[in-house]
């Protein structure tokens, strides 16, 4: 997950110069007589790594919008807590200065997506960010009791 204006930039940069490899390597694998679907099996790994990026550059820029809609259970709470900052248009310092903490304890929990963190720092966390959880719990009409 991007988390910064700056890891975006890298990631802008990373896709740009991927997908001018790809180019090359495409003409290359042309020139040598594979067909279309070769080449989309010789490159699989270098195609499925750009539409990563270029997922993760959509998210980030959905996030930076407003749009959090995509988080749908607690194994996202942590992105969820991200893209609320992000949202918000805080940097992980301005985060600290309202949690009282350092920018290194931020950077801390957001590189592990605020895995094991309590229900009281969570909730401290959105009262930082001026948010608020909402709730739905869905029951799976394949599993009983």
């Amino acid at each position: 997950m991007i988390r910064t204006d700056h890891e975006l930039r890298r990631a802008t940069a990373l896709l740009k110069q991927a997908t001018m490899q790809m180019t090359r390597r495409k003409g290359e694998l042309r020139s040598r007589g594979h067909d279309a679907k070769a080449i989309q099996r010789l490159l699989a790994v270098e195609l499925n790594a750009a539409a990563a990026l270029r997922h993760e550059i959509a998210q980030y820029r959905r996030i930076k919008r407003g749009n959090l809609s995509e988080f749908r259970n607690l194994d996202g709470l942590g992105q969820l807590l991200i893209a609320a900052r992000l949202a918000r248009g805080l940097s992980q310092r301005d985060l600290a200065k309202r949690m009282q903490c350092t920018e290194a304890q931020v950077s801390r929990d957001e590189r592990t997506e605020y895995w094991g963190i309590t229900v009281a720092r969570a909730n401290r966390l959105l009262e930082a960010l001026g948010a608020r959880l909402t709730a739905k719990v869905t029951l799976d009409r394949t599993r009983s009791a």
